[in-house]
């Protein structure tokens, strides 16, 4: 399990130890984050179909219905 956290006291080294002590989890800022995580890997499983990429505007999906 990942937690995005900006709480100091949970991304410090000794929090990290005491709370894989109690259960599987990983702790890290936003920015780590952001260095690891794959939307186009993610997409597929989620949304399904083809990662459209980041740059599209998501009412744009959604057809042109009008109406």
């Amino acid at each position: 399990m990942h937690v995005v956290s900006l709480d100091e006291s949970l991304t410090s080294a000794r929090a990290a130890v005491g709370l894989r002590d109690r259960f599987p989890v990983s702790v890290r800022e936003p920015r780590a984050f952001a260095t690891v995580f794959s939307p186009a890997a993610l997409y597929p499983d989620v949304v399904g179909g083809e990662y459209p990429g980041p740059d599209r505007d998501p009412r744009s999906l959604a057809g042109n219905h009008h109406g």
